[in-house]
């Protein structure tokens, strides 16, 4: 394995003391504008994944549904609700493994889909608190998980 640069090596450090302080806002500021510095499907830095992961409100008890895609800061969803952009709330995935993790979210942007879809609407929602251990277990799914799930 080569080593890290300098400036790579910063960058980890300046990721995960964001992260150990849980201030998820910045680090999605800092996703965004390295982001917009790159064009096409390079410019993600969190790429979004198509992983066996289902969601549901935190602390309910209706259906899981499946999601579309899952990154590291965000989630692609398909809800019978129709939430209002900017609105925070508590989502619980499901992961592969059994285990499940809570995160709060917020709502980016939601799309009204046709009446055929299998759900209403198409809801974007970012991370903005994803405990340690919770981003951690989602990492491991990430990573783990093949291209065909």
């Amino acid at each position: 394995m080569d080593p890290l640069s300098i400036d790579t090596q910063a960058s980890l450090f300046y990721i995960i003391i964001l992260i150990q302080r849980r201030n998820y806002a910045t680090l999605i500021k800092l996703k965004k504008k390295k982001a917009s510095k790159k064009s096409g499907a390079e410019r993600r830095r969190f790429p979004r994944v198509k992983a066996p992961v289902s969601y549901r409100p935190a602390r309910t008890f209706g259906p899981r549904r499946r999601i579309s895609d899952i990154s590291l800061v965000g989630v692609h969803v398909y809800s019978d609700e129709r939430f209002k952009k900017r609105k925070r709330l508590e989502i619980e995935l499901f992961l592969p493994d059994g285990h499940s993790i809570v995160a709060t979210a917020r709502v980016v942007w939601i799309k009204e889909l046709p009446p055929e879809s299998d759900a209403p609407y198409d809801v974007g929602f970012e991370f903005i608190n994803l405990p340690p251990h919770a981003f951690n277990e989602l990492k491991y799914v990430l990573d783990h998980t093949t291209s065909d799930e």
